[in-house]
């Protein structure tokens, strides 16, 4: 991977993870816009963000296994030297019935939740660690989005929140600081649905 400066000379990276096929959950269960969302995604940070290709991982549906999402997260926020993260998630969020939430790789099983989830206090953590990792010549921030069933439990408890009001100027004056921005598509008493 080169590092990407277009960005006021600011390293970035994407991971971008769509998945539609998940083999191990019934066939209502499967989904349908998931990987075009992702291929969205991927053309629009490409064409009109100003992002390298070889900055960008895209995982879909086989190539979005558990191993293969956390290993390229650990390479992008620990190996490189990006400074700004976008992580982009559609597919199943889970939750089980101790209320632990997971992000629901292609491997995803709901008999074994924790053997081939992903929590999302560990996705949580592993954010956390990068952009506290911020020195005084780096401010590391990820920007986070996800398209999943109880998406908001990836900041619970994590604080801030900007409106909606001139949030492109608020975002623009985020990323110029350290932490993590995050939207999500489900607040905390909804329940994602997929229309086609």
């Amino acid at each position: 991977m080169s590092s990407n400066y277009n960005f006021n000379g600011i390293k970035r990276a994407a991971i971008i993870i769509g998945i539609d096929t998940y083999p191990n959950l019934d066939p209502n269960l499967q989904l349908k816009g998931a990987t075009n969302d992702a291929d969205e995604i991927y053309k629009i940070l490409k064409d009109n963000g100003g992002f390298n290709e070889n900055d960008i991982v895209i995982l879909k549906n086989d190539s979005a296994t558990r191993k293969d999402i956390i290993s390229n997260l650990y390479e992008i926020l620990f190996k490189k030297e990006y400074e700004n993260i976008i992580f982009f998630f559609a597919g199943h969020g889970i939750e089980d019935p101790f209320n632990d939430t997971f992000l629901a790789p292609y491997d995803f099983d709901p008999s074994i939740c924790h053997l081939n989830g992903i929590l999302m206090t560990q996705i949580s953590g592993l954010f956390r660690n990068f952009y506290r990792s911020s020195t005084i010549n780096t401010h590391k921030t990820i920007c986070t989005f996800l398209d999943c069933c109880h998406s908001h439990k990836l900041f619970e408890g994590e604080g801030r929140s900007i409106d909606t009001i001139n949030i492109g100027q608020k975002t623009k004056d985020f990323l110029e600081s350290e932490g993590q921005l995050g939207l999500v598509s489900m607040d905390f008493d909804e329940i994602a649905r997929e229309k086609i």
